[in-house]
């Protein structure tokens, strides 16, 4: 134990009295640890390394612009190491024994709890040591602060919402498990009972800025709400723990924006797997322009099993 305590205070000296970045977080670690740290976004590009250049086993895994390639998720994946590596709420340890490796993997959380980042050391050069998982608890902790500062990272859950909210709704993502993790990242927050909804602004002005600006400010409203932008439309992911939806109190404010921006709404049945967003999207879609049709002036339409698009 106490070689454990003057690891942390090692490491708590030198945030304190050093101008730290991740980079030298990372090296720090892996001088405390003594094997190789990586550090990288979800979208696998790497933000941090320290690695001998000697370990060939990671470098073939790294392509040239700087991402983990897919094979390295997918290696994971078939040893088993998927569900540890998407749902981790604390560090984790996973062991290889076809691989021949042990790892030492955790998420980088932001301040809402929101992931953007993985950290993962293996133990290419010694064996791991009692407490070398709470030296990666605490090193996450001294990264969280940092990566947080930067305007990247700050926009970065957003980012991410928008480019995987669009692939589930383009359907391009079934059965890929490096996809898992972000696709879990979108859950984050959400209650049982899914729906999907889409905003036209349309009647104002459906530039892409303008889409964005509604976007930000509908966040603002509803902050636990996922939301992105798609073909010239706002998409809502919302979430409910009651048994029957009703639209105007699930959206609360944002019902009162609609009406003052002069936007209109259409809203999907209830799902709970977010691999079928398409299909719901689509039922949002229908039931806007069925009800456009059929319920002139009204403003929310919510997909009924004849396709019709029925205010409630």
């Amino acid at each position: 134990m106490s070689k454990i305590n003057n690891k942390l205070k090692q490491l708590r000296d030198f945030q304190k009295n050093n101008d730290v970045n991740v980079q030298s977080i990372v090296e720090m670690a892996y001088q405390i640890l003594g094997n190789l740290v990586i550090l990288y976004d979800l979208e696998r590009r790497i933000l941090a390394y320290a690695v001998p250049n000697t370990y060939s086993y990671l470098w073939r895994y790294i392509n040239d612009n700087g991402f983990i390639r897919h094979e390295l998720e997918t290696k994971y994946a078939n040893e088993g190491f998927a569900d540890s590596m998407i749902r981790p709420d604390k560090v984790v340890f996973l062991e290889s024994p076809n691989l021949k490796l042990k790892n030492i993997f955790g998420k980088i959380f932001n301040k809402d709890g929101f992931p953007i980042a993985c950290i993962s050391t293996l133990d290419a050069m010694k064996p791991f040591e009692d407490g070398d998982i709470v030296l990666v608890e605490a090193i996450c902790d001294m990264i969280v602060e940092e990566i947080c500062k930067t305007p990247y990272f700050q926009a970065y859950p957003q980012k991410i919402l928008d480019t995987y909210i669009n692939k589930l709704i383009n359907a391009d993502i079934q059965g890929k498990v490096y996809f898992l993790g972000k696709v879990e990242a979108i859950y984050k927050g959400l209650k049982n009972n899914l729906y999907v909804a889409v905003v036209d602004i349309s009647q104002c002005d459906p530039s892409y800025a303008k889409l964005s600006y509604y976007r930000d400010l509908f966040k603002l409203e509803r902050p636990a709400f996922k939301y992105s932008i798609y073909s010239n439309y706002i998409v809502i992911i919302m979430s409910t723990n009651e048994a029957v939806f009703y639209p105007r109190k699930c959206m609360k404010s944002l019902y009162g924006l609609f009406e003052q921006e002069n936007m209109n709404v259409g809203v999907s049945s209830r799902f709970e797997n977010l691999f079928e967003l398409s299909k719901y999207y689509n039922e949002a879609v229908a039931a806007l322009n069925n009800g456009l049709i059929d319920n002139s002036g009204r403003r929310l339409f919510v997909y009924e099993r004849n396709g019709r698009g029925m205010e409630r």
